[in-house]
């Protein structure tokens, strides 16, 4: 719940004495804010409302850093915690972004972390089983890994989905994904 700094007549106080309801009598499983948000009135809270809403309903805020972090300190069992925990914490409302997330898969296997970052692509496949992207970042992950074999098939699916849901060449670029099959196959240099 949100109401404008800038408010008039009882918005603000009746905001808060709503507020105070909910502090005293909400039910401890029901997840809940207000804020008096700065520099807004009555009309133009709605936009950052909306925005804080699906913040809370759909937190990511920080997920790349603090899985690269379980990375570095844990491995492949820390990236594994960190997707149970927050599957635990936040139930349906947990959705990895595939792509900040597979960047961080990509990035920790260049660095040689190769344990961390395939767990990372695993999670994303069960998360995103049809996302021709998600199988795009484990076919890199896997080839810098030295797993050609699970590379190539990684670049097949995400060109059979990619082909399967006719994606414009603009959302993804089938012919980086077939130079990459091809590299991988060693059918180019």
């Amino acid at each position: 719940m949100a109401v404008g700094q800038g408010d008039g007549g009882p918005t603000v106080p009746s905001g808060e004495a709503l507020a105070g309801l909910f502090e005293e009598l909400a039910p401890d499983s029901l997840e809940w804010s207000f804020e008096i948000t700065p520099r807004t009135d009555h009309f133009t809270n709605m936009v950052s409302g909306m925005h804080d809403g699906f913040m809370q309903l759909f937190p990511a805020w920080g997920f790349p850093e603090q899985l690269r972090l379980a990375a570095t300190e844990g491995g492949a069992d820390a990236v594994n915690s960190w997707f149970r925990d927050k599957e635990r914490e936040l139930g349906y409302r947990f959705i990895p972004a595939w792509f900040d997330l597979g960047v961080a898969a990509s990035a920790l296997a260049r660095e040689g972390d190769n344990e961390a970052a395939l767990a990372i692509t695993r999670h994303l496949r069960r998360h995103h089983p049809h996302n021709p992207h998600v199988a795009a970042f484990s076919a890199e992950v896997y080839r810098a890994s030295g797993q050609p074999g699970a590379a190539a098939g990684e670049y097949r699916r995400a060109i059979e989905i990619a082909e399967r849901d006719g994606l414009h060449p603009n959302e993804i670029h089938l012919d980086r994904l077939r130079r990459g099959l091809e590299r991988v196959e060693g059918r180019q240099p």
